[in-house]
């Protein structure tokens, strides 16, 4: 897992824009075929850098984001949506 992203939408003009939070320390990352938790004073093991572009709103959410991998490239292969 690289990082948790939080979309919400917000009005904006005449319809809805989205909004997003990133939570780029996991509480768990893939080893092998492992799940392993990461201890939080174990947050320097992060894999990603989000790169804002934006200033945030009050609660948090960013109108845009970007994030790039601290090791390099990466491809993004499978996410889940949850409701």
């Amino acid at each position: 897992m690289l990082c948790i992203i939080i979309v919400k939408y917000v009005r904006a003009g005449d319809g809805w824009r989205p909004a997003f939070l990133v939570n780029p320390q996991p509480a768990v990352m893939v080893e092998g075929n492992k799940v392993v938790p990461i201890a939080s004073e174990d947050t320097v093991r992060g894999r990603i850098r989000v790169l804002h572009t934006t200033t945030p709103a009050a609660d948090g959410f960013y109108s845009a984001f970007s994030f790039a991998s601290v090791s390099g490239l990466t491809q993004i292969d499978a996410w889940a949506v949850q409701q």
